[in-house]
Protein backbone atom coordinates (compact mmCIF):
# COMPACT_ATOMS: atom_id res chain seq x y z
CA UNK A 1 0.00 0.00 0.00
CA UNK A 2 1.39 3.75 -0.75
CA UNK A 3 0.66 6.60 1.30
CA UNK A 4 -2.84 6.87 0.01
CA UNK A 5 -3.70 3.57 0.68
CA UNK A 6 -3.62 2.18 -2.59
CA UNK A 7 -2.41 -0.52 -3.37
CA UNK A 8 0.47 -1.15 -6.55
CA UNK A 9 -2.02 -3.19 -8.68
CA UNK A 10 -5.01 -0.86 -8.55
CA UNK A 11 -2.49 2.35 -9.58
CA UNK A 12 -1.07 0.15 -12.67
CA UNK A 13 -4.89 -0.58 -13.37
CA UNK A 14 -5.57 3.08 -13.50
CA UNK A 15 -2.57 3.84 -15.37
CA UNK A 16 -3.33 1.54 -17.71
CA UNK A 17 -6.70 3.21 -18.36
CA UNK A 18 -5.18 6.45 -19.03
CA UNK A 19 -5.24 7.55 -22.80
CA UNK A 20 -1.59 8.91 -22.42
CA UNK A 21 1.40 6.00 -22.43
CA UNK A 22 2.60 6.50 -18.84
CA UNK A 23 6.36 5.13 -17.61
CA UNK A 24 8.90 5.98 -15.34
CA UNK A 25 12.76 5.88 -15.53
CA UNK A 26 15.58 5.40 -13.17
CA UNK A 27 19.45 5.84 -14.02
CA UNK A 28 18.34 5.37 -17.53
CA UNK A 29 16.05 2.55 -17.69
CA UNK A 30 12.52 2.31 -17.89
CA UNK A 31 11.17 0.70 -14.32
CA UNK A 32 7.50 1.20 -14.96
CA UNK A 33 5.05 1.13 -18.20
CA UNK A 34 1.47 0.86 -18.75
CA UNK A 35 -0.27 -0.98 -21.55
CA UNK A 36 -0.18 2.65 -23.93
CA UNK A 37 3.59 2.18 -23.87
CA UNK A 38 3.47 -1.29 -25.11
CA UNK A 39 1.07 -0.74 -27.61
CA UNK A 40 2.72 2.32 -28.66
CA UNK A 41 6.34 0.22 -29.22
CA UNK A 42 5.06 -2.15 -30.25
CA UNK A 43 7.11 -4.03 -27.55
CA UNK A 44 5.84 -6.04 -24.64
CA UNK A 45 6.25 -5.20 -21.31
CA UNK A 46 8.95 -7.66 -19.86
CA UNK A 47 11.02 -6.32 -23.61
CA UNK A 48 10.71 -2.88 -22.52
CA UNK A 49 11.56 -2.97 -18.63
CA UNK A 50 15.21 -2.80 -17.51
CA UNK A 51 16.16 -1.05 -21.19
CA UNK A 52 17.40 2.19 -21.84
CA UNK A 53 14.88 4.79 -23.33
CA UNK A 54 17.37 6.09 -25.36
CA UNK A 55 16.71 2.49 -27.33
CA UNK A 56 13.70 3.52 -28.44
CA UNK A 57 14.36 6.65 -29.64
CA UNK A 58 14.99 7.71 -33.37
CA UNK A 59 18.94 7.97 -33.78
CA UNK A 60 18.72 11.68 -34.70
CA UNK A 61 16.97 12.40 -31.87
CA UNK A 62 19.22 10.41 -29.27
CA UNK A 63 21.20 13.50 -28.36
CA UNK A 64 18.38 16.04 -27.68
CA UNK A 65 16.56 13.54 -25.05
CA UNK A 66 20.17 12.54 -23.29
CA UNK A 67 20.67 15.88 -22.76
CA UNK A 68 17.57 16.83 -21.00
CA UNK A 69 17.55 13.98 -19.21
CA UNK A 70 21.20 14.53 -17.97
CA UNK A 71 20.36 18.42 -17.30
CA UNK A 72 16.93 17.51 -15.54
CA UNK A 73 19.10 15.11 -13.38
CA UNK A 74 21.75 18.34 -12.71
CA UNK A 75 18.60 20.52 -11.56
CA UNK A 76 18.76 22.92 -14.06
CA UNK A 77 15.74 24.44 -15.82
CA UNK A 78 14.54 22.11 -18.51
CA UNK A 79 11.13 22.35 -20.62
CA UNK A 80 9.16 19.80 -19.31
CA UNK A 81 7.37 19.27 -22.64
CA UNK A 82 8.57 18.38 -26.28
CA UNK A 83 8.59 16.20 -29.14
CA UNK A 84 10.75 13.83 -30.57
CA UNK A 85 10.44 10.84 -33.01
CA UNK A 86 10.33 7.01 -31.47
CA UNK A 87 11.29 3.98 -33.20
CA UNK A 88 8.67 0.91 -33.25
CA UNK A 89 9.29 -2.75 -33.18
CA UNK A 90 8.20 -2.96 -36.61
CA UNK A 91 10.59 -0.66 -37.60
CA UNK A 92 8.21 2.42 -38.12
CA UNK A 93 9.16 5.96 -37.37
CA UNK A 94 6.35 7.70 -35.22
CA UNK A 95 6.86 11.38 -33.43
CA UNK A 96 5.50 11.53 -29.89
CA UNK A 97 4.83 14.66 -27.34
CA UNK A 98 6.42 14.27 -24.33
CA UNK A 99 5.48 15.67 -20.61
CA UNK A 100 7.67 14.49 -18.14
CA UNK A 101 9.06 15.76 -14.62
CA UNK A 102 11.10 14.50 -11.50
CA UNK A 103 10.14 13.14 -8.06
CA UNK A 104 12.27 11.90 -5.28
CA UNK A 105 11.21 9.04 -2.69
CA UNK A 106 12.32 9.30 0.97
CA UNK A 107 15.77 7.47 0.19
CA UNK A 108 16.63 10.27 -2.34
CA UNK A 109 16.23 8.05 -5.20
CA UNK A 110 15.21 10.00 -8.18
CA UNK A 111 12.77 8.57 -10.27
CA UNK A 112 11.44 10.76 -14.01
CA UNK A 113 7.90 9.70 -14.54
CA UNK A 114 6.42 10.66 -17.67
CA UNK A 115 3.94 10.49 -20.01
CA UNK A 116 4.16 10.14 -24.10
CA UNK A 117 1.51 10.88 -26.66
CA UNK A 118 1.29 9.37 -30.42
CA UNK A 119 1.07 12.83 -32.29
CA UNK A 120 2.68 11.42 -35.65
CA UNK A 121 -1.58 11.97 -37.38
CA UNK A 122 -1.50 15.62 -36.52
CA UNK A 123 2.37 16.38 -37.71
CA UNK A 124 1.65 14.64 -41.20
CA UNK A 125 -2.04 16.19 -41.45
CA UNK A 126 0.24 19.79 -40.35
CA UNK A 127 2.46 19.07 -42.82
CA UNK A 128 -0.30 18.31 -45.47
CA UNK A 129 -1.91 21.78 -45.02
CA UNK A 130 1.01 23.68 -44.93
CA UNK A 131 1.91 22.19 -48.26
CA UNK A 132 -1.78 22.85 -49.25
CA UNK A 133 -1.63 26.28 -47.97
CA UNK A 134 2.09 27.19 -50.27
CA UNK A 135 0.45 25.20 -53.54
CA UNK A 136 -2.54 27.93 -53.01
CA UNK A 137 -0.30 30.98 -51.92
CA UNK A 138 1.92 29.83 -55.09
CA UNK A 139 -1.60 30.23 -57.27
CA UNK A 140 -2.35 33.33 -56.01
CA UNK A 141 0.80 34.77 -56.47
CA UNK A 142 0.43 34.10 -59.94
CA UNK A 143 -2.38 34.08 -61.18
CA UNK A 144 -3.42 37.37 -63.24
CA UNK A 145 -6.95 37.85 -62.19
CA UNK A 146 -7.67 38.89 -58.53
CA UNK A 147 -8.67 36.45 -55.95
CA UNK A 148 -10.53 37.80 -53.50
CA UNK A 149 -12.58 36.71 -50.55
CA UNK A 150 -15.23 38.52 -48.37
CA UNK A 151 -17.56 37.95 -45.24
CA UNK A 152 -20.78 37.67 -45.81
CA UNK A 153 -21.28 41.29 -44.89
CA UNK A 154 -18.77 42.85 -47.53
CA UNK A 155 -15.83 42.94 -45.72
CA UNK A 156 -12.55 41.77 -47.12
CA UNK A 157 -10.87 39.19 -45.67
CA UNK A 158 -8.34 37.63 -48.36
CA UNK A 159 -7.34 39.40 -52.10
CA UNK A 160 -4.79 38.33 -54.28
CA UNK A 161 -1.33 40.59 -54.57
CA UNK A 162 -3.11 40.93 -58.34
CA UNK A 163 -5.00 43.25 -56.97
CA UNK A 164 -1.66 45.94 -56.66
CA UNK A 165 -1.50 45.57 -61.07
CA UNK A 166 -5.02 46.11 -61.32
CA UNK A 167 -6.32 48.93 -59.17
CA UNK A 168 -2.47 49.96 -56.98
CA UNK A 169 -3.56 48.88 -53.64
CA UNK A 170 -2.00 46.04 -52.20
CA UNK A 171 -3.61 43.31 -50.21
CA UNK A 172 -2.77 44.81 -46.77
CA UNK A 173 -4.34 48.41 -48.08
CA UNK A 174 -7.79 46.46 -49.26
CA UNK A 175 -8.15 43.19 -45.91
CA UNK A 176 -10.78 44.67 -43.21
CA UNK A 177 -12.14 47.65 -45.56
CA UNK A 178 -15.48 46.55 -46.72
CA UNK A 179 -15.81 45.59 -50.72
CA UNK A 180 -17.94 48.67 -51.99
CA UNK A 181 -15.18 50.86 -51.18
CA UNK A 182 -13.43 50.09 -53.90
CA UNK A 183 -16.30 50.55 -56.50
CA UNK A 184 -17.17 53.86 -58.38
CA UNK A 185 -21.04 52.88 -57.30
CA UNK A 186 -22.02 51.15 -54.89
CA UNK A 187 -25.01 50.05 -57.25
CA UNK A 188 -22.78 47.87 -58.50
CA UNK A 189 -21.69 45.89 -55.39
CA UNK A 190 -25.45 45.69 -55.02
CA UNK A 191 -25.93 44.33 -58.74
CA UNK A 192 -23.25 41.73 -57.23
CA UNK A 193 -25.44 40.59 -54.61
CA UNK A 194 -28.36 40.49 -56.81
CA UNK A 195 -26.74 38.09 -58.92
CA UNK A 196 -25.63 35.99 -56.46
CA UNK A 197 -29.04 35.77 -55.08
CA UNK A 198 -30.84 34.95 -58.22
CA UNK A 199 -28.36 32.39 -59.50
CA UNK A 200 -28.62 30.54 -56.16
CA UNK A 201 -25.38 31.59 -54.85
CA UNK A 202 -23.48 32.00 -57.84
CA UNK A 203 -22.72 35.01 -60.19
CA UNK A 204 -21.12 35.08 -63.84
CA UNK A 205 -19.96 37.79 -66.05
CA UNK A 206 -21.19 40.49 -63.60
CA UNK A 207 -19.54 43.65 -64.99
CA UNK A 208 -18.66 46.90 -62.39
CA UNK A 209 -16.24 49.76 -62.22
CA UNK A 210 -13.87 49.64 -59.72
CA UNK A 211 -11.81 53.19 -58.63
CA UNK A 212 -8.37 52.64 -58.79
CA UNK A 213 -5.93 54.17 -56.04
CA UNK A 214 -4.83 57.13 -58.73
CA UNK A 215 -8.69 57.21 -58.78
CA UNK A 216 -9.21 56.53 -62.39
CA UNK A 217 -11.72 53.80 -63.46
CA UNK A 218 -10.87 50.05 -64.25
CA UNK A 219 -13.73 48.10 -65.27
CA UNK A 220 -13.68 44.44 -64.48
CA UNK A 221 -16.04 41.22 -64.94
CA UNK A 222 -16.51 39.36 -61.69
CA UNK A 223 -17.37 35.03 -61.40
CA UNK A 224 -18.69 35.14 -57.57
CA UNK A 225 -19.95 31.90 -55.32
CA UNK A 226 -21.02 31.98 -51.82
CA UNK A 227 -19.52 29.22 -49.53
CA UNK A 228 -21.53 27.34 -47.01
CA UNK A 229 -20.30 25.22 -44.06
CA UNK A 230 -21.65 21.85 -43.44
CA UNK A 231 -24.45 23.24 -42.13
CA UNK A 232 -25.23 24.59 -44.74
CA UNK A 233 -25.00 28.00 -43.64
CA UNK A 234 -23.60 30.80 -46.32
CA UNK A 235 -19.59 32.03 -44.24
CA UNK A 236 -18.44 34.03 -47.37
CA UNK A 237 -18.36 35.15 -50.51
CA UNK A 238 -15.27 34.46 -53.46
CA UNK A 239 -14.22 35.13 -56.52
CA UNK A 240 -12.63 36.49 -59.19
CA UNK A 241 -12.05 40.07 -61.13
CA UNK A 242 -10.91 40.12 -64.40
CA UNK A 243 -10.33 43.34 -65.96
CA UNK A 244 -12.44 43.89 -69.50
CA UNK A 245 -10.61 46.96 -70.84
CA UNK A 246 -6.50 47.38 -71.55
CA UNK A 247 -6.94 50.24 -70.37
CA UNK A 248 -7.71 52.68 -67.42
CA UNK A 249 -9.85 55.33 -67.79
CA UNK A 250 -10.38 58.36 -65.56
CA UNK A 251 -14.18 58.86 -63.59
CA UNK A 252 -14.88 61.87 -65.48
CA UNK A 253 -14.76 59.99 -69.11
CA UNK A 254 -16.90 56.96 -67.45
CA UNK A 255 -19.43 60.04 -66.12
CA UNK A 256 -19.60 61.40 -69.46
CA UNK A 257 -19.96 58.18 -71.48
CA UNK A 258 -17.05 58.55 -73.34
CA UNK A 259 -15.72 54.91 -72.70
Amino acid sequence: MNSNGLSTQILIALTNHLQDAVFAVEEGCFIFVNQRVTDLFGYSELDIIGQPILDFVFEEDQPLVAARYKARLMGEQVESEYSFRIVTKSGEVREVNMRVGLTQDDEHSTTLIGSLQDITDAVQTRAALEHSQADIESILNNMPDVFYRTDMNGVITLMSPSCHEVIGYTPEEMIGRPMVDFYCDASDRERIVQALTEGEGKAQLVEACLRHKDQSSVWISTNAYIRYDDAGEAICIEGSHATTLSARHSRNDWEAGEI
